[in-house]
């Protein structure tokens, strides 16, 4: 009797282990770091056109672009890091003018790039499958709280605190 209720619990599990992996299995839903990356970056550059922005801010967004995407196409570990410091540096340029909302995102992800300038896990070498993914990812991120924020503020925040009334 004891070894047909272990037999029929034993089913059960079998049974309820492939039902909760057919769920937990992907459905084609998921998209490559590469598509992600190409979707946020011609986000960006579609919400970019025909902005007028605030002073400066342009040129800082230029500079940002051209940094993410040599640091999405980038194997070196080396130039990761360097790429890393100077897009946290344009970042932390353009927070004090971007909108409340936006400002705990792009200081998040400033910390980010910050981390991986100073790794020590990134070596001098080539990355790994792994680490690229990630950098890539973490530009895709970027790209889109950039994205956010131009449909937003706009960056302006600074300029519209100082006009009167």
């Amino acid at each position: 009797m004891a070894d047909f209720r272990f037999q029929n619990w034993l089913k059960v599990g079998v049974l309820a282990a492939l039902i909760a992996g057919g769920i937990a299995c992907t459905r084609g839903e998921s998209k490559s770091v590469e598509e992600i990356l190409r979707s946020a970056s011609q986000r960006f550059s579609t919400s970019r056109t025909g902005q007028v922005l605030a002073n400066g801010v342009s040129e800082k967004l230029d500079g940002v672009a051209e940094r993410l995407s040599r640091l999405a196409n980038s194997t070196s570990a080396t130039s990761v890091k360097d790429l890393g410091q100077e897009i946290a540096q344009y970042l932390r340029e353009l927070t004090p003018a971007a909108g409340y909302t936006t400002r705990p995102a792009l200081n998040e992800i400033i910390d980010q790039y910050i981390a991986i300038a100073e790794s020590q896990k990134l070596g001098s070498g080539d990355l790994s499958a792994g680490q690229a993914a990630t950098v890539r990812l973490l530009a895709a991120r970027t790209f889109f709280v950039l994205e956010s924020e131009l449909k937003g503020i706009r960056f302006g925040l600074l300029e519209r605190e100082s006009q009167p009334g």
